[in-house]
């Protein structure tokens, strides 16, 4: 297929696009939900090929770009089918235009009149909407009453400072499409608004729809929202009656069940911000929407665009309101572990305190105990000392050399005490420099 169109075309795409529209026209638009968009966005463009592949659509009527495209499919008879493709952020989206040849032609909502076979582009993935516009200036052939039906309520109105009318009862029909008339007598002023005024219809149902997917998400959260809201507080009021008397025991097991619930919450955040982040700015579009179609009103019917922001209004302020919530609940738990581990840390602290003054009350009896031993250590040396100074003086006393040994023994006690002093410092050198090491 080519990449770019051939010189005879315009030179901007969308231009092309735009001058090869007309009225009358017959549109079917659908948006499909990308689960993952960075891989699925280059398999939506690979399934846009396949169609138009399928639908026959030669390639020089092909125009492709990275996130657009579309082809144009002529008929012998004069009519013409164009199928886009656009790539969006979290969507993409098929719209299939009907161009009869004749003018004259009369458009009816339901299957796409194409000669010869019905025109079905399938994509994959969750059908975000689908929408049935029949754009005519004929609208009386399209049913009675402007297509009308009585048994409905329409919504419609004048848009865009032209005089073109846009219809649309905003219900499903038996193909599951919604369906919009856009009406003007003028067909050339038709025309000239036409690429607009569908851009406007098509977004506003694409994030219409994309605003409510998370609505069963949201309703879910809510109830798991109350449910942790209603343990906190039980929580808080048993932690602050029993706080002051909590054992450390008491405090950890708090602190566990703490933990599991702000994981709880955390992963309930998650969640939530993940699937409802994108509903303000998605309101944002809306409203901008609504206000670039210009719509008066007409007599007897209820504006569409009034009628639209009535069904999206309070769905992102609810949201943000639940995220809020989740945001205080988190803050919530977090400030009640972050006291608990403090209370435990300082117990902690209290406990190590303890240990360390018992172990220094411990290391001073030892030291002490060693002094003491030491001195008894002095005086059995001594004593030893003195014993055998004793048994030398009787020695020599008796071979006349001493003339008392008694006195002589009693003399040496001194020196005994001042030797084995003497030996037991030097066994402390010892040691110490043993210990010590080179």
């Amino acid at each position: 297929m080519l990449s770019s169109p051939p010189e005879d075309r315009p030179r901007d795409p969308h231009t092309s696009f735009e001058r090869a529209l007309g009225v009358p026209a017959h549109l079917h638009h659908m948006a499909f939900l990308m689960k993952d968009p960075p891989s699925e966005s280059r398999a939506a463009r690979a399934a846009f090929e396949r169609t138009l592949a399928d639908l026959g659509v030669p390639p020089e009527r092909v125009v492709m770009r990275e996130r657009w495209g579309y082809g144009v499919l002529n008929h012998e008879s004069g009519d013409r089918l164009i199928v886009r493709w656009q790539l969006h952020t979290e969507y993409y989206s098929y719209q299939t235009w009907y161009l009869p040849a004749d003018p004259a032609r009369r458009l009816s909502f339901g299957p796409l009149e194409w000669p010869g076979r019905p025109v079905v582009c399938a994509g994959f993935g969750d059908i975000v909407t689908a929408v049935d516009v029949v754009i005519t200036d004929r609208a009386t052939e399209v049913a009675p009453d402007f297509g009308l039906a009585p048994d409905r309520t329409w919504f419609g109105g004048r848009v865009l400072g032209a005089p073109v009318l846009l219809f649309t009862d905003f219900e499903p029909d038996a193909h599951g499409r919604r369906r919009y008339l856009l009406h003007g007598h003028d067909r050339e002023a038709l025309a000239h608004v036409l690429a607009f005024a569908v851009e406007c219809v098509t977004k506003i149902e694409n994030y219409d729809h994309l605003i409510r997917i998370p609505l069963p998400n949201f309703a879910a959260a809510m109830d798991q929202v109350f449910l942790l809201e209603k343990r906190q507080l039980s929580d808080r009021d048993a932690i602050t009656r029993g706080l002051a008397a909590a054992d450390p025991a008491q405090l950890q097991t708090w602190l566990s069940q703490l933990t599991e619930a702000l994981a709880e919450v955390s992963r309930l955040g998650e969640a939530i911000r993940y699937h409802l982040a994108s509903a303000v700015p998605y309101d944002s579009i809306i409203r901008t929407t609504v206000d670039d179609l210009k719509e008066e009103p007409l007599e007897r019917l209820e504006s569409l665009g009034v009628h639209v922001i009535r069904r999206i209004r309070g769905i992102a302020d609810g949201y943000q309101r639940l995220i809020h919530r989740i945001e205080a609940l988190e803050q919530s738990f977090e400030g009640m572990v972050s006291i608990l581990r403090t209370r435990i840390d300082l117990a902690m602290e209290q406990q190590n305190l303890t240990i360390l003054s018992s172990m220094d009350r411990t290391t001073k009896a030892q030291v002490r105990l060693q002094h003491m031993v030491e001195s008894l250590s002095v005086i059995v040396q001594a004593y030893y000392l003195t014993g055998l100074g004793n048994y030398g003086f009787k020695a020599l006393e008796n071979h006349g050399w001493l003339a008392d040994a008694t006195t002589a023994t009693a003399i040496f006690i001194p020196a005994a005490f001042g030797l084995a002093f003497f030996l037991t410092w030097q066994a402390k050198r010892f040691l110490a420099r043993d210990t010590e090491g080179p």
